[in-house]
């Protein structure tokens, strides 16, 4: 016998695990910058999974990886306990997948996938894969050394690598491509048993070798001598070795790190599961914890675990209550506070438990042990013969005379072993290691040495029931079991002995399996009725949830407070539950219920999107950091005049205009009348600013509605002049576009039109053409533009003409000319050309057009200001219909799509009339559903849209397609589609249709 290493660090990183599952389930930095919230939830917590993997594998696969005769029982008793733990898990969640519509129009094929890969809610697809994962290594070991067990498990990983992270590159290849398509109707994702699972399992097989070999590096005396040193920790003496640990899990994490951003810019994840740099990270990340000099833990485990089981409730209770008392852009659209608060709350509830357990619980099993003895007594009392109860016929009721045989011939495994004289320490879960090491007590022990007898030990199935199968629940330790019978000194050395390592091995716990994933839908209360939406997201959405039934009257007396509202309740098949508590589908980002322009209405049994068929949504945080990055680059001296024609580029201009108004901006461009006096009937304040023409005829609106005009040309100033009232103008300079404004070379021309009288002059302008381009001949071409609009200025100057209200600059003239960025790879000599200063080129105003929206007109522009734009629209339609379409039918006008197999097609209610590029058809485009890529089948028409769902599961009436935007990991963005179109995202944007709804976000 000799000195097992202690796990502390594995036993805190638990803790670090649970916590990042709840970060993952909240995205906490979502409200601050997306990048860093991608590198915390996609990157940083992808670490949680594959480490509970290796943890499973070093305590309980290398039992069998490493042994002669591979111990069948061993793995069998594991296989057990981790399938009745999933059934408890699946009896938990089943409720609320029926309520929440999961299963409706099920097939055996959709349920095949869910039990054996997907899990039957979201989040369970773990238990599944660690099934499945440990039957595979098994089998593995049955032929294959460890070596070559491996590399067999790194092709399986490879081959779901390229399905996960790298498919882009799989689509490319169209063989490729229809095999990976095929297997998604097996699986909806790569990340599970067959693929992730293996490798990860044998990585903590070599961790155990690792393990043991250091150990006899360190430890090279014999066993005897061994034995004087049991309180001393078996770790690597070697600082250098350990900061290698540490050297290699930076760079190997620096890696991954650039490698998921690098595969996010090239928009060639499906998923985000699985990287290359990964299986270094983990190797190093296992030696790191494994070195650290801390003892074992079980508080850490247990509490570990209940933070895990219980924060999608605290959620929900976050959530409902920030609704209630209205505090729901305090505690949920701020993500760091959400974050925060259900973290914080998740713990205290973990401790809370973990008190119960180790401080109440004990003192509850002496009195239901008292009332075991008095029922056996009295029944003996009415008995002849008490062998029935394993009693002997006229013995005493002592707990102590009844033997293990009877016990378990009459079911009574539960009885107390500690009331017997000899602890039984010596009977193993599975085989001594083989080097030697002790067998240990696990949570199976604990569940036969349990002093109830059976009945009692029904009472507390709600305390404890499935805490017998995993030390993920309540377990007991030491202290525990010694509250309940004090040993003897050996006894109680053993049990110091066993305990740290007696819960990791041979056992599925939750906190060695716990999932990663998001909880793919949210379920929040309505304040009026309660109404379920499905999410437009599969894997990366957040769940809360509440019970039906839970509701107390206070909510239906306000619910009848609010009777004079004019509620409206749509009813569908597998949606609505039979509860009057129904639940509404938050925003993935926030948890606000969306917003509308109408009179109130009940929620809508749908997801996001009230009533709409189709609707655009606007992100008013998106839009307020993009005006402050453009603010960033402007002197102080310069204002922004954003430009919201063609209807703010189709995000809706009095939406966008009301917001600016808020940021205090104060100036606008539109390109026509009719444009500034929507604004104005809107309520809009500012100057607005007419770029284009005006018909004589109604120059008296201009003055009716106070807009200012641009003086195209020298003979419309003459027009603008003859009016007879004074209007407010800005004179357009031609420095070389040749579009509009008088010609630069015209000096008198253009001085003329400040004489005439009945113009009040408030500005002058001019339009770069190839301010976009880095090219040395356009920059050429731009420097002479912004030269002969300042010699028309110093002209002006020198006649004494006031010049004011000068402007330039248009979005890429902000972004190209006003700041020389640091990374010069980004921008090629950014403004190191400028002959003028920073005031002169910006001017009085600048006129952001797209990149006030986030986008520039080209994906490439676009990329590379991703990071520092962000993109304020998202596009979404409604789900009206899912059919099957057979093997050689046909969908779509002109028969322009025929199946070659029998798939699941969905229409969405949008078309080319909404401004959905008809380019898109034929498959050339597609849209997100639940978190995947659905892509467009036949024709786009003129106000549907057929999609291919086939290998999205739980696709229904009623669910959000995403056609730019964000759905889980995925991301449609409006530049993709310009691209997919051979267009400008410019043009797609403007092309929206007026009969999509804006919705402020």
């Amino acid at each position: 016998m000799h000195t097992r290493q202690n796990y502390g660090g594995l036993d805190r990183f638990r803790v670090v695990a649970a916590l990042l599952v709840i970060a993952i389930h909240t995205s906490p930095l979502a409200s601050m910058n997306e990048g860093m919230d991608f590198f915390l939830t996609r990157i940083l917590a992808r670490t949680a999974v594959p480490f509970f993997f290796m943890v499973t594998g070093h305590f309980t696969a290398a039992g069998f990886m490493s042994a002669a005769d591979k111990n069948l029982s061993g793995l069998i008793k594991y296989l057990k306990k981790t399938l009745l733990l999933y059934v408890f898990c699946i009896l938990l969640y089943l409720p609320i997948g029926i309520y929440a519509g999961h299963y409706a129009e099920l097939t055996f094929g959709g349920l095949f996938r869910m039990l054996i890969f997907d899990g039957t809610f979201y989040h369970l697809w773990y238990f599944p894969a660690c099934i499945l994962g440990m039957v595979i290594v098994y089998v593995m070991s049955l032929f294959l050394n460890l070596r070559w067990a491996t590399v067999v498990s790194a092709i399986l990983y490879i081959i779901g690598l390229l399905g996960d992270s790298y498919f882009g590159l799989i689509e490319k290849v169209p063989a490729l491509n229809a095999v990976y398509e095929f297997g998604f109707r097996l699986w909806s994702h790569t990340r599970n048993g067959l693929f992730l699972a293996p490798l990860f399992l044998l990585l903590g097989v070599w961790m155990s070798l690792w393990e043991e070999k250091i150990s006899a590096i360190r430890n090279p005396a014999k066993p005897e001598e061994n034995s004087e040193q049991t309180d001393k920790p078996s770790l690597p003496t070697d600082s250098q070795m350990i900061r290698l640990y540490y050297i290699g899990l930076s760079a190997s994490f620096i890696l991954m790190t650039a490698e998921a951003f690098t595969l996010r810019h090239f928009q060639l994840q499906r998923h985000d599961s699985m990287y290359l740099a990964l299986v270094p990270v983990m190797i190093f990340l296992y030696l790191c914890l494994s070195s650290v000099p801390k003892a074992s833990a079980g508080e850490f485990r247990i509490a570990s675990a209940w933070i895990y089981i219980l924060h999608p409730a605290i959620i929900v209770a976050v959530r409902g209550l920030a609704k209630l008392l209205h505090w729901t852009p305090q505690l949920v659209d701020n993500s760091i506070v959400h974050y925060l608060v259900v973290a914080q709350l998740s713990v205290v509830a973990s401790l809370l438990i973990l008190y119960l357990q180790r401080c109440v619980l004990p003192r509850l099993l002496p009195m239901f042990e008292q009332a075991r003895n008095s029922f056996l007594q009295k029944r003996k009392g009415t008995a002849k013969t008490a062998s029935t109860s394993g009693l002997q016929e006229k013995g005493p009721t002592d707990v102590s005379l009844l033997s293990d045989t009877d016990l378990n011939k009459k079911g009574n495994s539960d009885l107390h072993r500690f009331s017997q004289e000899k602890v039984q320490t010596e009977t193993p879960v599975s085989q001594e290691n083989q080097d030697g090491e002790d067998s240990e007590l696990t949570v199976s022990d604990m569940g036969d040495i349990s002093p109830l007898p059976k009945a009692a030990a029904e009472t507390a199935n709600g305390i404890n029931s499935f805490a017998d199968e995993s030390d993920c629940l309540p377990e007991f330790d030491d202290d525990e079991i010694a509250s309940l019978r004090e040993p003897d000194d050996g006894e109680l050395a053993r049990l110091r002995e066993t305990d740290d390592s007696a819960f990791q091995e041979s056992e599925p716990s939750i906190e060695e399996a716990l999932p990663e994933e998001n909880l793919s839908e949210e379920y929040t209360l309505s304040e009026k009725e309660a109404t379920f939406e499905l999410s437009d997201v599969e894997n990366d959405e957040q769940y809360s949830w509440q019970e039906p039934g839970n509701q107390t009257d206070t909510q239906d007396q306000e619910a009848e407070r609010r009777k004079a509202v004019d509620l409206r309740s749509i009813k569908l098949p597998n949606i609505r539950g039979t509860s009057r508590v129904m639940a509404q589908k938050a925003h993935p980002r926030k948890a606000a219920a969306p917003r509308t322009f109408s009179k109130p209405k009940a929620a809508d049994p749908y997801e996001g999107g009230g009533d709409f068929r189709a609707w655009i949504e606007v992100d008013s945080n998106a839009l307020e950091h993009n005006v402050s990055f453009l603010r960033s680059r402007l002197p102080d001296s310069c204002r922004l005049m954003p430009a919201i024609k063609a209807d703010a580029y189709g995000h809706g201009a009095v939406l966008i205009a009301r917001q600016l108004n808020k940021l205090n901006v104060t100036s606008f461009c539109v390109a026509c009348l009719s444009e500034g006096i929507t604004l104005r009937k809107a309520g809009v304040k500012g100057r607005i600013l007419i770029l284009g023409y005006t018909p004589p005829d109604d120059f008296p609106l201009l003055s009716r509605y106070l807009l200012t005009q641009a003086v195209i040309d020298y003979h419309y100033a003459r027009l603008l002049s003859s009016f007879g009232k004074l209007l407010h103008v800005h004179v357009a300079v031609d420095t070389g576009m040749h579009r509009l404004g008088i010609r630069c070379e015209n000096l008198e021309e253009i001085a003329s039109v400040y004489k005439m009288e009945n113009l009040v002059i408030d500005g002058m302008f001019t339009h770069l053409s190839v301010s976009d381009s880095l090219r040395p001949e356009d920059r050429a071409f731009t420097e002479s533009q912004i030269t002969a609009f300042y010699q028309v200025v110093n002209y002006l100057k020198e006649k004494e003409y006031p010049c004011r209200g000068l402007h330039l600059l248009a979005s890429y003239g902000i972004l190209n000319l006003l700041q020389n960025k640091e990374k010069q790879s980004r921008r090629a000599h950014r403004s190191s050309r400028n002959t003028w200063s920073k005031a002169a080129l910006a001017a009085d105003y600048v006129r952001p057009g797209i990149a006030l929206y986030g986008l520039l007109s080209t994906e490439d522009d676009t990329n590379l200001w991703r990071g520092s734009l962000r993109p304020v629209l998202s596009l979404k339609a409604r789900v009206i219909s899912v059919r099957t379409l057979y093997t050689g039918e046909a969908a779509g006008y002109g028969t322009a799509f025929t199946a070659k197999y029998d798939m699941r097609i969905a229409t969405l209610s949008i078309g080319y009339a909404d401004g959905l590029p008809r380019e898109l058809s034929y498959g050339i485009g597609g849209v997100l559903i639940n978190g995947c890529m659905a892509p467009i089948i036949g024709r786009i028409c003129m106000d549907q849209t057929i999609v291919d769902v086939s290998n999205i599961p739980r696709v229904q009436a009623g669910n959000v397609a995403v056609i730019i935007g964000k759905s889980g990991a995925l991301e449609i963005t409006a530049d993709h589609v310009a691209e997919q179109c051979g267009t400008i995202t410019n043009e797609i944007l403007s092309r929206l249709g007026s009969r999509l709804n804006r919705i402020l976000k």
